[in-house]
């Protein structure tokens, strides 16, 4: 390190220590540097104020990291010079109950206010143009926040685990982002964007309009400092007819949610969108499901489910789909499945009976991995039953690794109804459940297997 004097010329990029504090040069004309840290044993505390100006040059920007771990740090002020504040500048700061950002301020990277537990004041003033992923993410005493209408962009998951947050709130006039109840959507309220966690609510219907559900919409994160269960008060999420796709993680840990229904308008369910719901007891496809894929851990970790039925028309699943879905006892297979990617059923143990109507000669999966093979996690020594249409033989011959054993009677004692016959009639599920009435997938009605379409 280099330590300037007042004044002195100095190369971009040479480094300097003043008042405990840390910069690096930016820019010779004009005089402008960054703060990168503090010194051995000169950790802020306390009421901090960061320097205007320092050696002649001004401080333009906070690095990244620059003063994290500040643990003795209570609150901030940052002067109007500065226009940047770096990734993870301020993580960690554990103590840390207030900060004031300028309106000189146009960009709040990733990480920037990440773990700042105490922090209960933040005004995000006009001028902030974008807010980083996890910028402010585990601000656990945060109890609103206000999105001014400079903003264009917000980071994923900026606001995860602010366990106290209640809403959202959006300036009227911005551009790219609204408010609704407290709920971000993008502007229009086409897609939902964060549900805040310090919601009470037990119950959220999605607003009518509403296209997609955005990447970690609702995404409840398990582990914070203070053991709150933010994820089970949710055991209701009404997804209206219109939503056409469900985003990454979008449901991941709502570990209250009981039931699910998925409207006939939906195309794709994302990368693990009920990851970790434990909760979950049933996935119902409305009738005429326009469902195609089903994305990888899109249902992984749901412990709570004992039946399965994938409804006709979908013909992807995604690798590890239903990993570890240690209760699951029974899967039906549509005829319109033609690929199965790895491990679908890793780690679902208990599997008993699968219901394939795919063709043999369509259907695809890697070798020695996928929905039957010896790394799917499927009860040993070939115990599940394989129930499938056509010649036993075709299916030996096509998939000779495969750990089960095939039964080809679904050929036969195979009836098709449509939803609503069958009234009056003792109606069970696979799983030897009597139900109100007849569902999607395979029923039994009176000791037969009956394929409602």
């Amino acid at each position: 390190m280099v330590l300037l004097p007042a004044m002195a010329w100095a190369d971009v990029g040479d480094e300097f220590a003043a008042d405990g504090l840390k910069y690096k040069v930016t820019s010779e004309s004009p005089k402008t540097v960054e703060l990168t840290g503090y010194g051995m044993g000169d950790v802020p505390t306390g009421d901090f104020v960061i320097p205007t100006t320092v050696n002649g040059y001004s401080v333009t920007s906070i690095g990244n990291f620059a003063l994290r771990e500040s643990s003795g740090l209570t609150s901030v002020i940052i002067p109007e010079t500065v226009t940047t504040i770096g990734n993870s500048a301020f993580n960690d700061c554990d103590a840390l109950t207030s900060v004031t950002i300028p309106t000189s301020v146009t960009s709040i990277k990733d990480y920037a206010f990440c773990n700042c537990f105490n922090l209960t004041s933040v005004i995000l003033p006009e001028g902030v143009k974008s807010i980083g992923e996890k910028a402010f993410s585990r601000c656990e005493s945060l109890p609103s926040i206000t999105i001014p209408a400079s903003v264009t962009s917000i980071g994923r998951l900026a606001f995860q685990c602010c366990i106290r947050l209640t809403s959202i709130n959006v300036a009227a006039d911005n551009e790219h982002y609204m408010s609704y109840d407290g709920v971000l959507f993008d502007k229009g309220m086409k897609s939902i964007l964060a549900y805040p966690e310090g919601k009470t609510a037990t119950s959220y219907t999605i607003p009518e309009g509403v296209t997609s559900i955005g990447d970690f919409a609702f995404y409840f994160e398990v582990s914070n400092t203070h053991g709150y269960e933010e994820g089970k008060r949710l055991t209701s999420i009404v997804i209206p007819e219109g939503v056409t796709s469900i985003g990454w993680l979008s449901f991941g840990w709502c570990d209250g949610l009981t039931s699910i229904t998925i409207p006939a308008s939906m195309d794709s369910i994302g990368v693990g969108s009920f990851f970790n719901c434990t909760g979950l007891k049933s996935i119902i496809f409305a009738d005429n499901s326009h469902l195609m894929s089903i994305d990888g851990s899109a249902f992984g970790g749901c412990t709570g489910l004992t039946s399965m039925t994938i409804p006709e028309g979908v013909i992807s699943i995604g690798s590890s789909a239903f990993r570890d879905c240690i209760n699951l006892k029974t899967i039906t297979i549509p005829a319109s499945m033609t690929d199965i990617s790895s491990d679908v059923f890793f780690g679902s143990k208990n599997v008993t009976d699968i219901y394939c109507y795919a063709n043999p000669s369509v259907l695809k999966w890697p070798s020695k991995k996928g929905l039957f093979s010896e790394k799917s996690g499927l009860m040993p020594d070939k115990q599940t039953k394989c129930h499938v249409t056509g010649e036993v033989a075709v299916w030996e011959k096509n998939f000779p690794t495969v750990n089960v054993t095939f039964v080809g009677d679904l050929a036969e004692g195979i009836e098709s109804l449509t939803a609503g016959s069958g009234k009056g009639n003792a109606v069970y599920n696979l799983a030897g459940q009597r139900i109100g009435g007849l569902m999607k997938g395979i029923n039994i009605v009176d000791g037969k297997k009956v394929m409602v379409k």
